[in-house]
């Protein structure tokens, strides 16, 4: 007879860990604002014009922005009874690029005026996540996030509105952050999360008539609300 009872023990041990809240896969999508401080600066080169040597001043600025975030996320967790491990992959979009004009040196010692833009393209993301399942609904964590996006780093001719330099590449960036969720029953879960992102620096090499390093930092702070789907 306990041989019997052992399978029907075991599918009831089983329903019950699935039956717990944060259990399991979910896919889900979130939105959000964005705060990026964006880092600019401008080295010129050294010309020699007329016999003389003229040079411009390097250049330094900080800009923050406000713009909207959001994006798609899926993962897996598991509910160790109130031990929560898990991980998640998301896809985000942004919409706070950043347009700097700045001084620069022409090759005839003349000073031109230059738009710099840094485009930071969509961010695919992993993250691990622990946390602490508490009042049998809700679930606090943090995550240590990687992200990797396509950013790029370009300059107009502020008259003409020509690009004259270009540079795009693939950054590695470290995002972590904290949430807390809700799960409100028949598989829909409810979070708030903060994330920061510590950001990658650009750098392009003006040409022709401009002679000049740009280079450009982001990072940026980011609050978003997420709907999810548990199953």
């Amino acid at each position: 007879m306990k041989i019997f009872l052992l399978p029907l023990l075991a599918m009831t041990a089983v329903s019950a860990v699935q039956a717990a809240p944060f259990n399991g896969f979910y896919l889900g999508a979130q939105a959000g604002i964005a705060k990026r401080t964006t880092t600019t600066s401008l080295s010129n080169q050294a010309l020699t014009v007329n016999g003389a040597t003229v040079t411009e001043v390097d250049y330094s600025k900080k800009n923050r922005t406000t713009g909207f975030v959001y994006g798609l996320m899926g993962g897996y967790g598991r509910n160790l009874n109130g031990l929560y491990v898990g991980g998640e992959l998301s896809l985000s979009f942004g919409q706070n690029n950043k347009t700097q004009t700045q001084s620069v040196l022409g090759t005839n010692g003349s000073t031109y005026s230059v738009n710099t833009q840094y485009k930071h393209g969509p961010a695919l993301t992993f993250a691990p996540r622990v946390g602490a399942v508490f009042a049998n609904s809700y679930l606090a964590y943090v995550r240590l996030g990687l992200s990797m996006s396509r950013d790029q780093i370009q300059n107009y001719d502020v008259t003409t509105g020509n690009s004259f330099s270009s540079s795009k590449k693939t950054k590695l960036t470290f995002v972590p952050g904290l949430g807390i969720e809700k799960d409100f029953g028949n598989h829909m879960l409810l979070r708030l999360e903060y994330t920061y992102n510590t950001g990658s620096q650009l750098s392009a090499d003006t040409a022709g008539a401009y002679q000049a390093r740009q280079n450009m930092k982001y990072s940026s702070h980011a609050l978003k609300l997420g709907v999810s789907w548990q199953f």
